[in-house]
């Protein structure tokens, strides 16, 4: 006997076209900074838009990566971001009340911690298709202010 699937409500379908459209996102991210950094590798360090710190290797220690970035801020609000301001790509993360200092950044992995002016920050958002990997949005509650040229440190 053949038993017919429910159909799913159509507001799990758009979660699972979001999540679907968010991992496409984070691949072609991936993408993106893996040939980054392979032209970066192959060009000389000392351009000033990205050096890397310390050594990898046998002796263990971390590979840093210091990104000269623009810095800029957004709300958690639907003039900035989308119908669903609270609701970034990262799952269970409120951006209306965020946990900790949070960055959106299209290039890094989400999860990923980097410095910013002595500050922490966790990526956890994602900028419109195409923003230059050298860019940074930081979320904060209201301020707005624009740093160029800034050394952006990949934990």
């Amino acid at each position: 006997m053949a038993h017919d699937r429910c159909p799913r409500p159509r507001a799990i379908e758009q979660r699972l076209d979001a999540e679907a459209a968010s991992a496409r996102l984070s691949v072609d991210a991936l993408a993106q900074r893996d040939a980054d950094e392979a032209r970066d590798a192959a060009q000389d360090t000392g351009n000033g838009q990205t050096r890397v710190l310390g050594q990898s290797g046998a002796s263990g220690e971390a590979v840093k990566k210091v990104i000269r970035a623009t810095v800029t801020t957004y709300q958690a609000v639907p003039e900035q971001t989308d119908a669903t301001p609270c609701e970034g790509a990262m799952p269970d993360v409120d951006f209306c009340n965020p946990p900790g200092l949070i960055v959106a950044n299209n290039c890094l992995p989400l999860g990923t911690y980097v410095a910013i002016r002595g500050e922490v920050y966790y990526v956890a958002d994602l900028m419109k298709r195409g923003t230059p990997c050298n860019v940074f949005d930081v979320l904060t509650s209201g301020e707005n202010w624009k740093w160029t040229n800034e050394p952006v440190t990949v934990l």
